[in-house]
């Protein structure tokens, strides 16, 4: 059963880290025509969230490693999150 909250951990934090990177740092115009759709924007966001909080539930109650996954996630909150770029 870890293995599966590690995968989905993994594919969240990809997801996280290019909807931060590429799509929500970049105008508009320069994403294909899909991702104008207000729902696809908004599924685009919220996916990489609730996988980090089904990680985290599930890591506590389907493992006993529950720390460990809170832990992953707070990380790749502060390690893959946008920063302001200063000039």
């Amino acid at each position: 059963m870890e293995v599966f909250f590690w995968a989905l951990f993994a594919v969240s934090a990809a997801l996280y880290w290019w909807v931060g990177k590429v799509f929500v740092s970049q105008p508009k115009f320069n994403h294909p025509r899909l991702f104008w759709k207000p729902a696809v924007a908004k599924a685009l966001v919220t996916a990489p969230l609730l996988g980090f909080g089904a990680v985290v539930i599930g890591g506590f109650v389907f493992t006993t490693s529950g720390w460990l996954f809170l832990g992953s996630v707070v990380a790749a909150f502060v390690l893959l999150g946008v920063r302001a770029v200063a000039f």
